[in-house]
């Protein structure tokens, strides 16, 4: 498809063009670190999806789980996602906010069972990282989802601190900085909770069946299997028609 501007025709980009546009990929070095997170990032959540270190006898916390994804995340998101669609280099504040946001994932991996220990006391090295921690994250959810919802959570961590300036029925005591940051940050009820547990074990599996499914021509057997099951009752090949539309529209 082609546009006309001043007489001449323009060619239009497809979707998947821009939408392959908003990532880029480093040459050199650079670019093979971002490789090595990318595919160290799908083989340790496969290998906590799979419980690999409970057959060898290991103790991991989910927490240390999801402390790895996230740094390795974090990592990935600044130095494929620019803060401008046209940038195509890596400017210092990207790669120094990927070298924070693999820090505070790492420290969670590595050190959380030393930190389960002490968390009621809100050490320097909790609630610096923790807030660290969470303008990167903040950082992140800007990139890759807009301002809309960094505004939301921005708007409720301002509320938490400064809730007893309030008026009415919003009115409460308000959270000092240093445990309001080591909550957010170390806390099962908040960024190691069970939303992110869930992604590193439930739905990062199913994303790499459904690879491994358009890797081996899987969906063509299950369309060979609903045919020869379906094909001969009233409405049947246009749902798995529709069906079919969907899988090949979006393999990925």
């Amino acid at each position: 498809m082609s546009k006309t501007t001043k007489g001449v025709p323009v060619p239009q980009q497809s979707a998947e063009k821009v939408e392959f546009a908003r990532f880029r990929f480093h040459p050199g070095p650079i670019g093979r670190v971002q490789q090595i997170l990318l595919v160290f990032l799908t083989v340790s959540s496969a290998t906590f999806a799979l419980d690999v270190p409970s057959y060898f006898g290991l103790v991991v916390f989910k927490q240390q789980a999801i402390g790895l994804f996230i740094g390795l995340t974090l990592a990935s998101v600044f130095l494929g996602i620019p803060a401008k669609k046209e940038s195509t280099r890596l400017p210092w504040y990207d790669f120094l906010f990927a070298v924070l946001g693999l820090v505070v994932g790492l420290n969670v991996a590595i050190r959380y069972p030393a930190l389960l220990d002490t968390q009621a006391f809100f050490t320097p090295d909790k609630w610096i990282l923790g807030g660290i921690a969470i303008a990167v994250l903040l950082a992140a959810t800007r990139r890759v989802a807009g301002w809309a919802l960094v505004g939301i959570v921005g708007f409720f961590i301002f509320y938490a601190h400064f809730a007893n300036y309030f008026p009415g029925l919003f009115y409460s005591n308000s959270i000092p900085w240093k445990r309001l940051f080591t909550y957010l940050y170390l806390d099962t009820n908040s960024l190691l909770g069970l939303p992110l547990w869930v992604v590193v074990s439930v739905v990062l599996a199913y994303i790499f069946l459904r690879q491994a499914l358009f890797a081996t021509h899987g969906g063509e057997f299950f369309m060979d299997v609903s045919l020869s099951a379906m094909a001969r009752f009233r409405g049947g090949p246009d749902a798995i028609a529709r069906w079919r539309m969907g899988w090949d529209s979006n393999p990925r």
